[in-house]
C-alpha cells in the first residue's frame, strides 16, 4: 500500500471511498453483463484473524476450480468484468513480493484476497459496523439476491462455476448465510490460541502506525482485525453495551487481550457449530499443516482431487503469560472444536 502512486490511490478513493459511487460501479457491472451465467456452489473460509485463513484459501485456489477476487480485480472489485476490460491488466502479473503482514506470504496481482467486504459495507454497513466495533449481524433476502448476482458477475469474470472467497468478517453472518445458503460451505479455521493471541499482538503492534492511506484503505476494506483501525467483534450483547465492551481495546498491547478475543469468536462459532449446521466445518490449523492425510480428506470433501500443498509445520507454544482461567476457557474451546472435526 506504502508502495501505491498517486494515481493508484486516486483510483481507490474513487472507486472506494465513496458508498453512492461504489453502488454505482455495481448497478453499471450489473447492466452490462446479463449473461444468466450461475456458479455451482461457493466454498467460504473464515476464522478470526492469523488463524491460517488466507493459506487455506491460496490451496483451495490452486485447484483452478475456483472464481475468486484477486488483485487484479482492485480497486473496483464491485465491477470486475467491466475493470478488467479497461484496466489493461488482465493477464498480466507483477513479481511477487511479501505482503504487508511481513508474515511470508508472497502475493502478485493474480493473487486472490479478502476483498468481498467490500459488498458488505455497500449494501449493509449500518447493521453491524459501528465506530468502536463490529457486531454480529443477520442478512435479508434482498441482500442475500444481490449477493449472489456478485458471485455469478465473479464466476463470469473468471469462467469459473465454483466461487471461492476467504473473509474473516464472514463470522459475524455466518448463521444467517449458512442457515440460506445450502450450496455454501464454510470452513471454520482455528489455531491452538495461545500461538494464535501472539500472532494477532504482533500484527498488531506492526500495523499501529499507519500511514494516512493505509488507514484509510484498511477502512474501505472493512479490515480492523488489528492495527490503527482495530474494532473487536462484539458477539451476543445488546447495543447499549456495544461501546462498553469495544473500550477494551485500550488493552489491545496485552497478550490477555487478543486470548479474549480469540475465547468470545471461536466460543460464538462452537455454539453454533454445536447447535449443529452441516454446512459449517471446523477446520484444524495444525492439522492441516501437520497431517497430510487431513487435507487430502479436506479435498474430497470438496470434490477435489488432492492439491499439492506446501504447508509449513505448524509449531505450538507451550504456555504464554496470561490470566490462568482465561487460558483453561481457551484451551477447553480449542479441544471441543477438535473434537467436532470430521476429520
Amino acid at each position: 500500500m506504502t508502495d501505491y502512486s498517486t494515481l493508484e490511490r486516486f483510483l481507490h478513493k474513487i472507486a472506494l471511498g465513496s458508498p453512492s459511487l461504489s453502488e454505482m460501479f455495481f448497478d453499471l457491472e450489473k447492466l452490462l453483463n446479463r449473461t444468466g451465467f450461475q456458479r455451482t456452489d461457493s466454498v467460504y473460509v473464515t476464522g478470526l484473524a492469523r488463524a491460517g485463513t488466507t493459506t487455506v484459501m491460496r490451496a483451495l485456489f490452486e485447484s483452478a476450480q475456483f472464481a475468486s477476487l484477486t488483485y487484479n480485480d482492485m480497486p473496483f472489485v464491485l465491477a470486475p468484468n467491466l475493470w478488467s476490460k479497461v484496466s489493461g491488466f488482465k493477464g498480466k502479473t507483477r513479481h511477487s513480493k511479501e505482503r504487508a503482514h511481513k508474515d511470508g506470504i508472497q502475493v502478485n496481482y493474480d493473487s486472490p484476497e479478502s476483498f468481498e467486504e467490500v459488498f458488505w459495507r455497500l449494501h449493509c454497513g449500518d447493521d453491524y459496523i459501528f465506530p468502536a466495533s463490529l457486531t454480529v449481524h443477520d442478512v435479508d433476502q434482498q441482500t442475500l439476491n444481490e449477493l449472489n448476482i456478485y458471485h455469478n458477475l465473479i464466476c463470469l469474470k473468471n469462467i469459473k462455476h465454483r466461487y471461492l472467497a476467504k473473509n474473516n468478517n464472514t463470522i459475524l453472518r455466518i448463521k444467517s448465510l449458512a442457515q440460506s445458503y445450502k450450496d455454501c460451505t464454510f470452513l471454520v479455521v482455528f489455531r491452538q490460541p495461545f500461538n494464535q493471541s501472539k500472532s494477532l499482538l504482533q500484527q498488531h503492534m506492526q500495523f499501529t502506525n499507519n500511514d494516512k492511506f493505509t488507514h484509510q484503505y484498511m477502512n474501505w476494506l472493512v479490515h480492523h482485525e488489528f492495527g490503527s483501525t482495530h474494532r473487536p467483534f462484539v458477539f451476543n450483547s445488546p447495543l447499549s453495551q456495544v461501546d462498553q465492551i469495544a473500550r477494551l481495546s485500550s488493552d489491545s498491547r496485552t497478550i490477555e487481550y487478543w486470548l479474549q478475543r480469540w475465547v468470545d469468536a471461536y466460543g460464538y462459532l462452537l455454539t453454533i457449530l454445536e447447535n449443529g449446521m452441516p454446512n459449517v466445518m471446523p477446520i484444524s490449523y495444525e492439522k492441516i499443516c501437520n497431517q497430510p492425510g487431513y487435507w487430502s480428506q479436506l479435498c474430497d470433501h470438496l470434490n477435489l482431487n488432492a492439491i499439492p500443498y506446501d504447508f509449513n509445520r505448524a509449531q505450538v507454544l507451550g504456555d504464554i503469560d496470561c490470566d490462568h482461567a482465561l487460558k483453561l476457557k481457551a484451551l477447553s474451546i480449542y479441544n471441543k472444536l477438535n473434537l467436532l472435526c470430521c476429520y
